[in-house]
């Protein structure tokens, strides 16, 4: 007699999910919001570093010394965080599309990263209107790369999670005969 190919799986109506596949999803998920606020923090420490050499600095030890750089370190990613949190970024990881979060992300660092710009970039000593541009663009590939880099890597690793059953979702199947 033939096995079914899935006979070492739990198939019985009704079951639910075993608490691996809930801490699994839960631990992915605080997972990707601290990859989050790790890409914002480099982000933003190598954003504040090309400014300080722009200015006029060198690189050193001395770039962070400034107190403005820790502000930045500590509220800037909280933000970010925030800001995604606002808009639902943080809901199960495993029902996210690639394509539509890599759109998300960049309609969200372009409109975060243009709050940034009039709120701490614009009070910056520019010798022309150029600077904030290149600024702007800096700080816009920069932080955009960095998440979406981070993100892409979750999500396929979710999805590959996913396909090989690793992750499951409960599932109630409605109906009745053979094709419910």
């Amino acid at each position: 007699m033939n096995k079914p190919a899935n006979s070492n799986k739990q198939s019985t109506a009704g079951a639910l999910l075993s608490p691996d596949t809930a801490d699994r999803r839960r631990k992915d998920g605080w997972f990707y919001l601290f990859a989050d606020w790790l890409a914002a923090l480099m982000s933003w420490a190598i954003f504040f570093t090309i400014r300080r050499i722009k200015e006029g600095g060198s690189l050193s030890l001395e770039i962070f010394q400034d107190p403005n750089f820790y502000s930045g370190a500590l509220l800037i990613p909280f933000g970010w965080i925030l800001f995604y949190a606002l808009f639902d970024e943080y809901r199960d990881i495993y029902r996210l599309s690639r394509l539509t979060t890599f759109a998300r992300t960049l309609l969200f660092t372009f409109f975060g990263v243009l709050f940034l710009f009039f709120t701490v970039i614009l009070d910056d000593t520019v010798t022309s209107y150029r600077a904030y541009y290149r600024s702007f663009f800096v700080l816009l590939l920069l932080h955009f790369s960095l998440t979406v880099i981070s993100r892409m890597i979750l999500l396929t690793r979710a999805s590959r999670r996913l396909k090989e059953g690793v992750v499951a979702f409960n599932t109630l199947i409605v109906g009745g005969g053979p094709l419910a």
